[in-house]
């Protein structure tokens, strides 16, 4: 979900639909539909707003844009992609639709991230997961998006084509060919360095199983992370410019990194906090007001699908990290310790409102709906 303005919240369906929620009423019909499969993890996936400056019936307007990520079908039985949309909000529609970024969704169906952030930079953060295969830079079918896995991109908002200089990449087109022909399973890439492109060229960070969750630091602008582990040890990151998580089809540490794959200006760190037993951890938000009272102000509040559990950290005075006995919740004194609020089923998002209170959207409530709620001061 995501606010357009005070009044009104978009609110994506996995199957396609798109809603719009006006004055705390969801209108009965969909704004929008998309072709999309729910297969898996598949579907209409993350969504993200941003006001600018656009032309609108030949004159230029100051409207929100929204951008939309979703699995399309290209045709019946056919073709797959996870694709990234851009449209113009005229208050009422969804309109102008231009393709920013087409990605892989194969294998699948699982792990397809899609999780949509605006930096305040200016700059669309979208996050796509490994499909579900285990090593995050190979599946077929083989196109020029083969290595864009696993992966936390970064694009120009306005035009994603327009280069801008993100952390990662391969200096030479001789490195770039040694690490091809260690992976064979890959098809020759020669002209993946034409015209000074560089082969990663929009990656921010790499190593990434599966995200549900992306936000800023609201004090420092720095970007943190909520990642799926597999059986073990969900994670709070930490993701800075080359930032690298370590999955590699096994999860790495600090001290295991003899299959790590090192790309220029990476660097690899271990979890902020982890959930040793995997809890399903989906979105991070930093709370912008104090409306929930100054110990809430700026510090993190968590979701988890499996147990609709909130957790609740407070950042620690550099910002580096988070106030909590231990970095994992090893056993059940720790999980309470962290434990904010409970009985949510399955939680999929949260966000600010213009009104200061958190949101939370929920799958699975309501006798099988979808719920929207607010939490705000007692």
């Amino acid at each position: 979900m995501q606010f357009v303005d005070s009044n009104d919240i978009l609110v994506l369906e996995r199957e396609g639909p798109v809603r719009l929620i006006t004055n705390g009423s969801l209108e009965q019909n969909p704004i929008l539909n998309v072709s999309t499969t729910a297969e898996g993890e598949r579907g209409l996936l993350g969504i993200a707003v941003t006001n600018t400056s656009h032309i609108g019936n030949g004159n230029t307007v100051n409207e929100p844009v929204v951008f939309l990520f979703y699995t399309e079908k290209l045709s019946e039985g056919g073709d797959l992609r996870n694709r990234v949309y851009r449209y113009d909000w005229n208050g009422q529609n969804l309109e102008n639709r231009s393709l920013m970024l087409d990605l892989s969704a194969f294998p699948g169906p699982n792990h397809n991230g899609g999780k949509l952030l605006i930096g305040p930079d200016g700059y669309l953060y979208v996050i796509i997961g490994n499909l579900g295969h285990r090593e995050i830079f190979s599946h077929p079918p083989y196109r020029d998006d083969l290595y864009d896995t696993g992966v936390l991109l970064r694009i120009n908002a306005t035009n994603s084509a327009a280069a801008i200089r993100n952390p990662l990449s391969f200096d030479d087109k001789e490195r770039y060919d040694t690490f091809v022909k260690g992976h064979p399973e890959g098809p020759p890439l020669d002209d993946r360095f034409t015209d000074g492109e560089n082969p990663i060229d929009r990656w921010y960070a790499y190593g990434i199983r599966n995200s549900f969750g992306i936000d800023f630091d609201p004090l420092t602008g720095i970007i943190w992370e909520t990642e799926n582990g597999p059986s073990e040890y969900d994670e709070l990151n930490i993701v800075r410019p080359g930032f690298d998580s370590g999955w590699r089809g096994g999860e790495l540490n600090s001290e295991n990194q003899t299959e790590r794959l090192f790309v220029n200006g990476s660097e690899y760190e271990d979890p902020v906090f982890s959930w040793k037993k995997t809890i399903g951890i989906t979105d991070i938000e930093f709370l912008h007001t104090s409306n929930l009272g100054k110990d809430y102000e700026n510090n993190i509040i968590v979701g988890d699908y499996n147990n609709g559990n909130l957790y609740y950290f407070q950042v620690n005075e550099d910002r580096k990290g988070v106030n909590t006995v231990g970095s994992v919740a090893d056993n059940q004194e720790k999980l309470s310790a962290v434990t904010f609020g409970e009985g949510f089923e399955h939680i999929t998002d949260l966000e600010t409102g213009a009104d200061g209170h958190l949101y939370i959207l929920a799958y699975g409530s309501n006798n099988g709906n979808g719920t929207i709620y607010r939490i705000g001061p007692s």
